[in-house]
């Protein structure tokens, strides 16, 4: 702004203030003013709030329809219909229904209660809501609603209606809940895909928080009332829910102006009380003769407080302007002299090199223009100095990581270059350290001097086609000492171009892998020789399997002979005991055998799968009829707890054996009477997770940590006792790992044990 400019404004602002001293002969016409743009605000104010409350019925209306389509919902009423005649775990619906709803909550924290109802107005399930947590009600506590209003009323409706109950307290076990909720009930019907009828939901929304902020006004009060003249809502308790309290308040009663001009006006001035009455009815989405009324009070007097407040504030003007224009004019003349004072001072310390220096900017227009410029031209200098001496530090450091990388690579690693001829141009001292060669030995000599006889003709090619190309080459090499002696080395020839991106010299990095190409040498040789071994024991396991068997069959088979043919009747208790111990050691004997060759087949990776798609389920429950005689004679009981509609793609045969042998070693350990073996099975992140669990003796830890090891590999001496369920375990967790998947063991001594494995799901 500029000095004349500065003057003009002066004497503006003077004239202002002398005209502002009569202002106050037009407070008249700023009174009207003022009210009407109260009034006008009001309006506004409520129709966007009755907005809100009409989006807030017609959004929950539309999301309790979309609540009725959940899967969980649909699934729970139909398996519920069902009754005893169909196996499904409730509890795992009803969890699953919650952690739906609490992911809803979350945004829609009003919701209190959330019911659903069957046909027969019987609840299958009620939800409640505390602070975004949910609360499943317990199956004994379930209520039958089929005698409230608006059960009746919803179950003869259509699918697509949405039933708005009235807004009221809650109540609890007939007595209002206390402190008090104001409650909105949300009903619709849950219907089938076929747009069959299976019952109802009711969603009860808590309408505390909303009221709260619909009624909250900048001036005045503000309140709710329903098409019964009934309060739900107001800063003044004592008149709300006149018949459910008892207080027998009516609003219509008390004050019908608004009841007259409820669909003709909104807005009525109270001249026996001095106020304005603003109010806007708010229609059920379901049921048009059921509304309700936001009303708004605001007094004369608090509209005029500002006009009275301006009075009031006019008197102390006159002494204002007085002491303003003498302060202002003192002002102007201090803006105009110091700053160019200043400027003066701070431009004689820039010219000794001091750049640290910046002004305060004050004044006119002209005067804050040049103090940016003075300012921004100290601050180029500083940055120029800063980067001047930030360059020069930056400098000496690369040079100095430079020198180090470089002495590195002279005393770690080979570097040689070859023209296009390979003959050496030069080598390093790291070189002939490893070479033994002197530097004067190489020099001008072929790179054939390095190379052993029987150097590979085809890697030389390869590498000379490759840099000839203009292309870097590595690979791994074996050159020759002095003392003809041979060394490795991993090596990178980088070619070198002219301006015209012609080839014209080869630089050759190497560095020394001995050590490691020998080592790699020796491994190479010892998995050979390790796999060659191995082959012959699994050969050698098939052919004692295949004497074996032979034998311990014809011993079975005679003790069958005996005991059938009609001799057997003169053999004696003593003689027919013998025959059985034989037989059963022989079916004994050739399962173990059977058994040890399935664990050399794991151990050799020659399993053979055949997958295929099955019912899981199904399996699950034939194994279980095949022990249930061995279950019944130890009294226990066997649970199949797969989904009945889970399928799989696996080998079902050998999946059916790892079943099995888990049953087995679990009947082993279950007590006499009261044992419990529980199989399930579930899909975890793309996987398939089985779970066999009994409550039998259980394993210590440091029983489980040898549990599941191949004790065939680590203990083979004569004191070592494999027990029968060690072998079906270690047969189990060989399956489970050529299938792809793994297992593992939870157990407390006394409280039984858990195994499970996973498999990938597909």
């Amino acid at each position: 702004m500029k000095l004349p400019q500065i003057i003009i404004i002066t004497f503006v602002v003077l004239n202002v203030c002398a005209i502002g001293s009569v202002s106050y002969f037009l407070i008249n016409d700023f009174q009207n003013t003022l009210t009407t743009s109260v009034l006008e605000d009001t309006e506004d104010e409520l129709e966007l709030k009755s907005q809100t409350l009409e989006n807030y019925l017609v959004s929950n209306s539309d999301k309790i329809k979309l609540y009725t389509i959940f899967p969980e919902i649909q699934g729970l009423i139909k398996f519920s219909e069902f009754g005893d005649s169909f196996i499904f775990d409730k509890g795992e619906w009803l969890e699953l229904i919650k952690i739906q709803f609490q992911e809803i909550v979350k945004t829609n924290n009003d919701i209190d209660q959330i019911r659903v109802l069957d046909k027969n107005g019987m609840e299958i399930i009620r939800i409640n809501s505390d602070a975004n947590n949910l609360h499943v009600v317990s199956e004994s506590d379930l209520q039958d609603k089929s005698d409230r209003y608006y059960f009746k009323d919803v179950i003869t409706t259509s699918k697509n209606y949405v039933y708005l109950s009235d807004i009221d307290l809650n109540v609890e076990h007939g007595e209002i809940q206390s402190p008090h909720k104001t409650m909105l009930r949300f009903i619709t019907s849950i219907v089938d895909g076929s747009g069959n009828q299976m019952g109802i939901m009711v969603v009860n929304h808590n309408m505390d928080s909303l009221f709260s902020s619909i009624t909250d006004i900048s001036k005045g009060s503000m309140m709710i009332v329903d098409y019964n003249g009934q309060v739900i809502y107001s800063k003044d308790s004592s008149n709300l829910f006149g018949n459910q309290l008892q207080t027998g308040y009516t609003f219509f009663e008390e004050d019908d102006s608004i009841l007259e001009l409820i669909d003709t006006e909104s807005t009525l001035y109270d001249e026996e009380n001095e106020l304005y009455k603003f109010w806007k009815k708010v229609s059920s989405p379901s049921d048009p003769e059921k509304y309700w009324l936001i009303i708004a009070e605001i007094p004369q007097s608090e509209i005029l407080l500002p006009i009275q407040n301006t009075i009031s504030n006019s008197y102390y003007f006159v002494t204002v302007f007085v002491v303003g224009t003498l302060g202002i004019t003192i002002f102007v003349s201090n803006r105009i002299t110091r700053p160019l004072g200043n400027l003066i001072e701070r431009i004689k310390l820039v010219q000794v090199g001091n750049y640290d220096i910046q002004i305060a900017i004050k004044g006119s227009d002209e005067i804050k223009e040049i103090g940016e410029s003075f300012n921004d031209l100290t601050s180029t200098l500083q940055v120029l100095k800063q980067m001047s001496e930030k360059f020069s530090d930056d400098l000496e450091i690369q040079l100095n990581e430079l020198e180090f990388i470089s002495n590195s690579l002279k005393k770690s690693t080979c570097l040689m270059k070859i023209d296009l001829d390979a003959n050496i141009t030069y080598v390093n001292d790291r070189l002939c350290e490893l070479s033994e060669y002197d530097k004067d030995e190489l020099l001008g000599q072929n790179e054939k001097i390095l190379m052993p006889e029987m150097y590979s003709q085809e890697l030389i090619k390869d590498m000379w086609d490759t840099i000839l190309d203009g292309r870097i080459w590595t690979g791994d090499t074996k050159n020759k000492r002095r003392d003809g002696t041979t060394y490795w080395t991993k090596k990178i020839v980088i070619p070198k171009k002219d301006a015209k991106d012609n080839v014209v010299e080869f630089l050759v990095i190497q560095t020394d892998i001995t050590y490691e190409k020998e080592h790699q040498i020796l491994t190479e040789n010892t998995l050979q020789q390790e796999s060659q071994k191995r082959s012959l024991e699994n050969e050698l396991t098939k052919m004692t399997y295949q004497d074996l068997v032979n034998p311990i069959s014809a011993i079975s088979g005679n003790c069958e002979i005996l005991k059938n043919i009609s001799i057997a009747e003169n053999f004696t208790d003593e003689q027919k005991k013998i025959i059985d111990t034989l037989d059963d050691g022989a079916k004994k004997l050739d399962q173990q055998i059977y058994q040890m060759l399935n664990i050399y087949k794991i151990n050799s990776h020659e399993i053979i799968f055949t997958k295929s798609t099955f019912t899981l389920y199904l399996l699950i429950q034939k194994i279980v009829l095949d022990y249930t005689s061995k279950a019944k004679e130890k009294r226990t009981m066997l649970v199949n707890d797969i989904d009945p509609l889970l399928k799989i793609n696996s080998d079902e045969s050998y999946l059916t054996q790892v079943i099995e042998h888990l049953i087995q070693n679990a009947l082993e350990f279950v007590p006499e009477d009261g044992g419990v073996i529980r199989i399930n099975a579930k899909i975890q992140d793309e996987k398939i997770v089985f779970h066999v669990q009994d409550n039998g003796a259980g394993f210590s830890l440091i029983e489980q940590k040898n549990l599941l090891k191949k004790f065939y590999k680590v203990d083979t001496s004569d004191n070592r006792v494999h027990k029968q369920y060690e072998k079906r375990l270690i047969l189990c967790k060989g399956i489970i790992e050529e299938l792809g998947g793994k297992m593992w063991v939870q157990s407390y001594p006394g409280f039984g044990s858990s195994f499970y494995f996973e498999l990938p799901f597909e």
